[in-house]
């Protein structure tokens, strides 16, 4: 049996497409080299799972009320002194209306007060020269000095 010339090409040709098949399959696949850089993540990232937050921060007002409206989403990134929400200013304004009137009175009183101690020095500026002439008693000087002294410890409390 003898084989053929044109037979001994058709088999190296054969023989040659499939060492180059294998060899190709064989072969590794080729990997993209991607070099890490230190950036802010800025890609939105659609996956199932949990998310667990690095930092948690409890918010707080200070002053109670009624939240009227909110001014950010659950979620949204936030940094210091941004506006959150409002809260109802009626409980606090009432509260601030009552503290202007009570610092109102008080800074009436204090005037007449002062207007007091005022006029209780210049009863002891008279009697002072007249205690001198003995026109009056050292009891009253001292009356009036008292009086003085109480006053002006009114007007410093």
């Amino acid at each position: 049996m003898k084989i053929s010339a044109r037979k001994l090409v058709q088999l190296a040709v054969v023989a040659v497409v499939i060492l180059a098949g294998l060899w190709l399959l064989r072969r590794p696949d080729q990997a993209e080299v991607i070099f890490p850089v230190r950036r802010d993540v800025v890609e939105v990232v659609v996956a199932t799972g949990r998310l667990q937050a690095v930092r948690e921060t409890q918010v707080g007002a200070e002053s109670s009320g009624i939240v009227e409206s909110l001014a950010v989403d659950e979620g949204a990134l936030v940094r210091k002194g941004d506006l959150l929400g409002r809260l109802t200013a009626g409980e606090t304004t009432a509260r601030l209306a009552a503290s202007r009137a009570a610092l109102d009175v008080a800074q009436k009183n204090l005037h007449a007060e002062e207007a007091a101690l005022e006029k209780y020095q210049q009863d002891l500026q008279r009697l002072q020269p007249l205690a001198a002439q003995k026109q009056v008693s050292v009891a009253e000087v001292e009356r009036a000095a008292a009086d003085v002294r109480v006053q002006s410890a009114r007007v410093d409390a």
